[in-house]
Formats: C-alpha cells, sequence, structure tokens
C-alpha cells in the first residue's frame, strides 16, 4: 500500500494516526534542508504520510520548518513564525503554539505554563499511548521559556514528563541548530561524556556504531546535494583512525591483557609501557614471557620490603598450580 493511503486516518483509525511517531523522526529533514524550512516541512509531510496522519503531520510539518529555520536565526518567535505558515491556521497545532505563547507572556515560571497545557492539552484529552500534541505543547514551552539556553531547554522538556526522550531530541535539535557548539558548550558539558559517539538503530548494520563527525558529514553531503552543491570531503579524507593512534591503542591492548593474566604489580606495568618506541610489540612479549618467572629479580628492593621483606612471600603454588601457569606462551594466547 502506497502512502498517503497508509497511514491515513480512514485505514487505521484517528488514535493511531496521529500518535508521536511522525514529529520524533523529522530532524534529518530539517538538517538537510538547513535555511529552507518549506523543503524541510516537504520532506517531512512526505515521510510522515507513510504511518500517519491528521494533527500528527502537521506537528511534524510545523517542527521541521522550525528546525531548518534556525539555522539561519537565533529568535525563537521569527522561528515559530515561520513553522506555523506551514500548516493551516486552523489547524489545532496552530492553536495549540497560540495558548502556549499566551501562557508565556502570563506567567513567569514555566510550571505554571506546564499546569495550563496538562489542564487543556493533557494526556487524557487523546487516545492512546502518546499522542502528538501533549508532547508537542511541552516542546513549543521549553523552546519559549528557554530560547537562549539549551541546558535549561533540556531541564525544562525532560522535567515536564510525557514522552521525555522524543521530546528531549526534538528539542535538542532545534537549540543546537540555533545556537551552535557554543550554546551546547556554555553550560554543562553535555559532549564530554558522549565523545561524539553515535549508537544507531539501522537497517544499515555497517552504520549503528558510529560517531557524529562522520554522519554530519554524511548529512552535510545529503543537503548540498538537494541545494544542487557538490558533496563536501569527507574529514581525513576517509580515514576513521590514523595508523600512529591504531599501534598506539594496540600497545595499550596488549599491556592490559598482560595484566590481567600475569597479575603484574605496578611497578611492572610501568616497565612494560615504557616508551612509544619501533618495535614495542615485540619488547611486550618478551617481557610478558619473563615477568612471571621473574617477579622478584625485577622488583626493587624497596617495593620488595614494602610487601613485608623479601621472607615473606606468597604460598607456594600446588603441582596443579604450576603446570596450569607454566604452560607455553604460544598456547596462552
Amino acid at each position: 500500500m502506497e502512502a498517503p493511503a497508509s497511514g491515513s486516518i480512514e485505514l487505521n483509525g484517528r488514535t493511531v494516526a496521529e500518535q508521536i511517531g511522525a514529529q520524533i523522526f523529522i530532524d534529518g529533514w530539517a538538517i538537510v534542508a538547513a535555511s529552507d524550512p518549506a523543503l524541510a516541512a516537504r520532506l517531512a509531510e512526505q515521510a510522515a504520510r507513510v504511518s500517519h496522519d491528521g494533527v500528527a503531520v502537521d506537528a511534524a510539518k510545523l517542527w521541521a520548518a522550525m528546525e531548518a529555520e534556525a539555522f539561519a536565526s537565533r529568535d525563537i518567535q521569527h522561528v515559530i513564525d515561520v513553522g506555523l505558515r506551514q500548516i493551516a491556521p486552523s489547524s489545532p497545532v496552530a492553536c495549540l503554539v497560540a495558548d502556549v505563547r499566551d501562557w508565556r507572556m502570563r506567567y513567569a515560571d514555566w510550571r505554571d505554563a506546564r499546569k495550563e497545557i496538562e489542564r487543556r492539552y493533557g494526556y487524557d484529552k487523546y487516545a492512546g499511548n502518546c499522542h502528538v500534541v501533549p508532547n508537542h505543547a511541552l516542546m513549543i514551552m521549553a523552546a519559549l521559556y528557554a530560547p537562549d539556553n539549551f541546558s535549561l531547554a533540556q531541564t525544562i522538556v525532560c522535567t515536564s514528563g510525557w514522552d521525555t526522550d522524543c521530546n528531549a531530541g526534538n528539542v535538542g535539535c532545534l537549540m543546537g541548530a540555533m545556537l551552535g557548539l557554543e550554546g551546547l558548550e556554555a553550560g554543562k558539558d553535555w559532549r564530554g561524556p558522549l565523545a561524539d559517539r553515535m549508537l544507531i538503530s539501522s537497517a544499515d548494520g555497517g552504520f549503528a556504531i558510529n560517531d557524529a563527525v562522520r554522519v554530519s558529514e554524511r548529512l552535510v553531503s545529503l543537503g548540498r546535494r538537494l541545494a544542487g552543491l557538490p558533496p563536501i570531503d569527507a574529514p581525513k579524507r576517509g580515514a576513521r583512525e590514523s595508523a600512529v593512534a591504531l599501534a598506539e591503542r594496540a600497545a595499550r591492548i596488549v599491556v592490559r591483557i598482560q595484566t590481567q593474566r600475569l597479575d603484574l604489580d605496578a611497578v611492572d606495568v610501568e616497565r612494560l609501557r615504557g616508551p612509544r618506541a619501533d618495535g614495542e610489540a615485540g619488547s611486550l612479549r618478551r617481557a610478558g614471557r619473563g615477568a612471571s618467572s621473574n617477579r622478584a629479580a625485577h622488583r626493587p628492593q624497596a617495593s620488595r620490603a614494602a610487601c613485608g621483606g623479601a621472607d615473606q612471600r606468597r604460598p607456594a603454588r600446588s603441582a596443579a598450580t604450576r603446570h596450569r601457569c607454566s604452560a607455553p606462551t604460544a598456547d596462552r594466547n
């Protein structure tokens, strides 16, 4: 079955057709149509109508257009107006936006606006598990109360509840486009813990474990293609990691493996690490083979004293234990 029939209210019923799914997947359309809200809304609508209809499609179009315009403007009122141009003035979503704007002017505390949203647009007013209307209201509220503060916008939309993960994602994309990297780094450390890593649920298994640089390059190139421009060159000519970095990481892995197998003390570990130089892997293997039999010989006198003196060593191991630990190095590896 082809869209729009596949997502129509006539086929699926209003309850299913107006859940939140159409809205939560629009970020990519806005990014590839940066500064072109009409194109972003058109792409979002085409995707939405595969599975949704009614107000769900309007919400998707409005927010996609807002995100696209956010690349060109930091005026949240203007950004919202641009989004509203993509839907009919009589749409329930347009009425919702007008209400939330009014509450923003009336209440200094977003919590009071949240109470009004609960009263007029709460989950009890709509059928289904996750209707788009209540959640769209929270997103508009967060953007209006924190138009220049990424961290505060996230705090507001997440604290407000309901579909917190999807709402946080849409609000985060809007604020990121509007405020840029400096906006992300102005408050809490949002980037550090993630280290630009991305785990993507995708039918393309090779694209699932990813990073922000690679995905950004792909989205920018898609956007340039839509605009009739050539794609950008892949960062580092497509290389994911330099040979030097790979060699250093491999050496650190070898050290960790040797440490776990031989139960080396801190002195031995530092000796094995040594300076990063050519032939390090070979020296690590040689040091690893002899480490268990020469521990006492290589341990400094001060270390032996700290462990209770040269005469207070570990109890002798059983014959079975000695046999198991003295297996050839090739077998252990």
